[in-house]
């Protein structure tokens, strides 16, 4: 069962980043008005994610100011909001000294909690939607799956250890046992999924210190050989070999950010969060293997925006 170190050092940054984020909510005031307040959007990489997420925000914004250098976004005349698209357009924006209101967009909490509390100094008001669906829709999404109470393995490392009491809340939500254990990162994971060959299923969580490209297949032959399904994180994952996911759109996050720029220009600083909006992805053919009826209600689970099909 979930179990935590206090103490650690680890927690206490974790409980620095929460008391500065809650500071810079209470000190940050507004100091611009909304219709005249331009939304600038940092991107620095250029890969197929990047890219569907340049294209949803163009969609939504059309009037979007865009670039891939954030000292020329800043020297821009006039107040503004800013978005950042991935980990490494966040790292730049804050490493140049952004001070103006800040939304990281399709980031992991992992990456955004490890960029945020790097930063010297941290930044003025900063707030994000995760890359990742939150640990209660995972784990209702394996509770629709099984329709019984089931065992859920997961291994943390330290890095991920701020999701063992998100996962205890969830799992007395959705009536399922979370069983964690814990190991450090880039050791042999084959082995040490081992350790939960007793769960019925495990849930892949994103820590870059346990899920790689290098150990991915590995971890999906070990499980299934057991007969082990694992529910993921990402689309994607799930077309390399998981049984599902809860994931977000891209669209959907777009949807989601217009609501939090809307607050951020009224100069409201909300807290970073994951993506109120998901869906479900299954991959039918592990289903199938592992004899595992996906029903429709499974499919439907998630929330959309407003006026979404």
């Amino acid at each position: 069962m979930p179990h935590g170190d206090h103490g650690t050092p680890s927690t206490g940054r974790r409980q620095r980043m929460r008391l500065m984020l809650a500071a810079t909510a209470a000190l940050w005031a507004p100091s611009f008005a909304l219709a005249a307040t331009e939304v600038r959007t940092l991107v620095v990489d250029d890969t197929p994610a990047s890219r569907r997420a340049v294209e949803a925000l163009k969609r939504r914004f059309p009037q979007l100011v865009m670039g891939s250098q954030i000292g020329a976004l800043s020297r821009r005349a006039g107040p503004a909001v800013y978005l950042t698209v991935g980990p490494a357009a966040l790292k730049a924006a804050i490493e140049g000294g952004l001070q103006a209101p800040l939304l990281s967009l399709f980031t992991a909490r992992q990456a955004f909690q490890q960029i945020v509390e790097a930063a010297v100094p941290p930044p003025r008001a900063i707030t994000a939607i995760y890359a990742e669906a939150s640990p209660a829709h995972q784990l209702r999404l394996v509770s629709s799956i099984f329709q019984r109470r089931v065992t859920v393995g997961v291994v943390l490392t330290e890095g991920s250890t701020y999701l063992e009491p998100l996962l205890a809340r969830a799992a007395r939500e959705t009536d399922v046992v979370v069983q964690t254990h814990r190991t450090t990162p880039n050791m042999n994971m084959v082995r040490e999924l081992n350790r939960l060959a007793d769960a019925d299923v495990i849930l892949a969580v994103p820590d870059v210190g346990i899920f790689s490209a290098d150990n991915f297949r590995d971890i999906l032959e070990s499980a299934y050989r057991r007969g082990q399904p694992i529910v993921c994180f990402s689309h994607g994952m799930v077309a390399a070999g998981c049984l599902a996911a809860a994931y977000a759109p891209v669209d959907d996050v777009v949807a989601q950010a217009a609501e939090l720029l809307a607050e951020l220009e009224a100069g409201r600083l909300p807290p970073p969060r994951y993506p109120a909006y998901w869906q479900v992805a299954v991959n039918d053919h592990v289903a199938r293997s592992l004899n595992i009826v996906i029903r429709p209600s499974v499919r439907a689970l998630g929330e959309r925006p407003r006026g979404s099909r």
